[in-house]
């Protein structure tokens, strides 16, 4: 891509490239780690008897990768969880 702007114009697309890189290139990173401590605290959300906690808290967090599914993985998580108890299924509601 910088062979196909002109020598005399590269050293200033380079700049504005590098400026756009430091203020977004973050956001991936940050969107990850947003989503493993969402897993890992739905994991711990779930201690008590609640079914598949390991692959809930998966779910959870791969769904939290996609903006406003997490509420769905909440939603979702909240249903398996009402399988043990009407409180257990009020916390993942709640967080």
């Amino acid at each position: 891509m910088r062979r196909s702007i002109g020598s005399y114009r590269r050293h200033g697309a380079i700049l504005i490239g590098d400026q756009v890189y430091k203020n977004v290139g973050g956001v991936p990173l940050g969107n990850v780690v947003i989503s493993v401590i969402s897993g890992v605290a739905t994991f711990v959300w779930l201690i008590v008897d609640a079914p598949y906690r390991l692959l809930l808290a998966i779910f959870v967090a791969l769904l939290d990768l996609i903006p406003f599914e997490s509420t769905v993985a909440g939603v979702l998580v909240a249903v398996v969880a009402l399988t043990v108890s009407i409180q257990e299924s009020l916390a993942p509601l709640g967080f």
